[in-house]
């Protein structure tokens, strides 16, 4: 009988293929199991109210705390409900969402949780600082509660038309997919977990976020003025500023000052992949 020496290597290398295919299926399936539950938002600024919309349309039902009777009239013909207070909130929702005016706000907001509430994941999308986020992460703890920190990247302005990046960090990983896989599709078109293990590392990422774009608004600025109307300093104020402008506030191209042969050159891609590396190394320093 003829036989042939690669068939058990064959047979080796199919049953490596079939394990790895089942603990990638695996891991699908224990992914998909975290559910974050019934939501709620307290919405305090405009920014939030647009938030806790595209929520309501998202996901038809949720439990909303805003600022005036006018938004709450309009929420509740959506088909939300609409809590009286922060307790109500926490005694009635599983995750609890945090957009709120200011970091003294968001720290009375995390003090109103008590322990044997039933809200078991409260997510900031208020813009906090690192020391902020890491305090209330440990309030959180106390209370039995887990913590995330989901930063929309650029301006709230433009973030509540149509945001093109948020950014998660948490301590738990499943948490943090679960906010990037059922909240983050309502309102922006990308997210990223920048850290598993620090929930400072969004806050830090966005405190680099907005001083890039104050720059890049100032030369904006700067390149309407005398001095910098000449023809080296005007160029390279909007090829900062357009660069900025197409991947921070979801633009696909710009136009390029140095391209005199093809005014519009498609750079987005290779400039958001460069962005991204720089994020994650940043974000792998950081934890």
């Amino acid at each position: 009988m003829r036989s042939y020496r690669g068939v058990p290597l064959l047979k080796s290398f199919l049953g490596v293929l079939g394990l790895a295919s089942l603990f990638l299926l695996y891991r699908r399936v224990r992914e998909a199991v975290r559910s974050l539950g019934t939501i709620g938002i307290a919405a305090r600024s405009s920014f939030g109210f647009s938030v806790a919309q595209k929520l309501l349309v998202q996901n038809g039902a949720i439990t909303a705390l805003t600022s005036s009777p006018q938004q709450d009239e309009r929420l509740s013909v959506s088909g939300a409900l609409i809590a009286p207070s922060l307790e109500f909130l926490y005694a009635s929702c599983d995750t609890v969402l945090l957009v709120l005016n200011s970091e003294a706000e968001v720290s009375e907001a995390v003090s109103a949780l008590k322990r044997g509430s039933r809200t078991s994941l409260i997510v900031a999308m208020s813009a906090v600082s690192p020391t902020l986020s890491t305090k209330l992460w440990a309030a959180c703890e106390a209370r039995g509660c887990s913590f995330v920190c989901c930063l929309i990247a650029g301006c709230d302005e433009h973030a509540a038309i149509q945001a093109d990046l948020a950014w998660i960090s948490s301590d738990r990983v499943e948490v943090a997919r679960a906010v990037r896989a059922q909240l983050c599709p309502a309102f922006c078109s990308r997210a990223e977990i920048v850290s598993s293990r620090d929930v400072s590392a969004a806050p830090t990422l966005k405190l680099i976020s907005d001083f890039v774009v104050s720059s890049a608004c100032c030369l904006h600025d700067y390149q309407r003025s005398y001095w910098c109307s000449s023809l080296l300093l005007r160029p390279l104020c909007l090829l900062w500023h357009d660069l900025l402008d197409s991947f921070i506030l979801g633009q696909r191209t710009a136009l390029w000052p140095f391209c005199m042969i093809s005014a519009r050159v498609q750079y987005a891609g290779a400039f958001a992949m460069s962005w991204r590396l720089a994020l994650t190394m940043l974000a792998w320093l950081h934890s």
